[in-house]
């Protein structure tokens, strides 16, 4: 028996216990809730509030006009055939009522309402041409961990009274023991997201997760759901201009605040950003989003997404460098990223 499978039972029998340092009752933001959903962390299968049997067959995109959060999507219900049309999220089930969604003509196809909190009274979500629309609630409690949570290096916990007597042979195995068993969590999770999104979509996510450490962990996690890899290989030369005109960060016009050396690559930027904008305005991500002070200035957010353009730019060789059976591939991939702007600066602006 391995030591994650071990572990497992442990925590199966109430001899072993997780939680957060932190134990707080946060309702996430819409745009996580949004996020989380879109990458499968709720799962596929769920009841209604009707109790009918809800399978999510395809997810959907991330919509860029007016109306539902997610288009192209498909759902099945009692195992019958799919059902194609849009989804939509809300922290509260009355919000199809009090955002005007039923006369809304935007929200004709929508197949399926998702919601947080259920109100005292029953809602009923129809279309403006009094079509039914399935409800269901996700509980965020069940979702493994936040995109981002303020938690100490370290607090003593109730585990400290039980270790503290053992031998450091066995607290290693332990802390081993539970290490493996969260890898092979994370490795499932992964694997699910794969059957939904394919191979190249989710490694591009899971890097660009990285990238934006605790902090922004979230805004990265949306920009590359809505900008997906497929989406940014088809125009090569706009990849990074789309990335940050997503991101938020060319929504000031006049270059005269930035720095002279900074005027030309800001331009260029802009000029391949422009003809993109009207499309992408809806999936602009909102400035409140970023953390961005107390960053160290090398993991600066506007660094490391060009790094992740650069990934996008060039994704074809890091494809093979992940096929071999040696690490030594990636390695030389990520040393070797260069970049004539950032090889000099922090930020935008400085």
């Amino acid at each position: 028996m391995s030591l994650a499978d071990r572990y497992a039972q442990l925590l199966d029998a109430d001899r072993v216990r997780e939680r957060a340092l932190f134990v707080s009752p946060r309702i996430p933001s819409e745009l996580e809730l949004q996020a989380r959903w879109f990458a499968g962390d709720f799962g596929k299968r769920f009841i209604s509030t009707t109790g009918d049997e809800i399978d999510v067959v395809q997810f959907g995109t991330w919509n860029r006009e007016s109306g539902p959060d997610f288009r192209d999507a498909a759902i099945r219900i009692n195992g019958g055939d799919p059902i194609r049309g849009c989804i939509e999220i809300d922290l509260l089930d009355r919000s199809w009522e009090t955002h005007g969604h039923a006369t809304n003509p935007a929200f004709d196809e929508t197949v399926l309402h998702v919601f947080v909190e259920r109100s005292d009274r029953e809602f009923f979500t129809r279309t403006k041409s009094n079509r039914n629309v399935p409800q269901l609630q996700i509980d965020p409690a069940i979702l493994p961990d936040a995109f981002s949570a303020n938690i100490p290096l370290a607090r003593p916990g109730r585990c400290q009274a039980p270790l503290k007597d053992l031998a450091e042979e066995r607290v290693c195995n332990v802390l081993a023991a539970a290490a493996q068993f969260r890898l092979r969590q994370k490795a499932a999770r992964i694997r699910r997201i794969i059957d939904n999104r394919g191979r190249d979509e989710v490694l591009f996510q899971e890097v660009a997760a990285a990238l934006g450490y605790k902090e922004n962990k979230l805004p990265f996690t949306l920009i590359t759901q809505r900008l997906s890899l497929k989406l940014l290989r088809e125009a090569t030369s706009d990849i990074e201009s789309m990335l940050f005109g997503v991101a938020g960060f060319l929504q000031i016009a006049d270059l005269d605040v930035y720095k002279k050396s900074t005027r030309e690559y800001v331009r260029q930027l802009w000029d391949r950003w422009w003809p993109h904008r009207d499309e992408l305005q809806r999936l602009i991500l909102p400035r409140k989003i970023w953390h961005l002070s107390s960053t160290r200035p090398l993991n600066h957010p506007q660094r490391r997404l060009a790094a992740l353009a650069i990934l996008a730019r060039d994704w074809p060789r890091l494809h093979r460098a992940t096929g071999k059976s040696s690490v030594s591939p990636v390695q030389n991939f990520f040393q070797s990223l260069d970049h004539p702007f950032w090889n000099f600066h922090y930020t935008l602006t400085s």
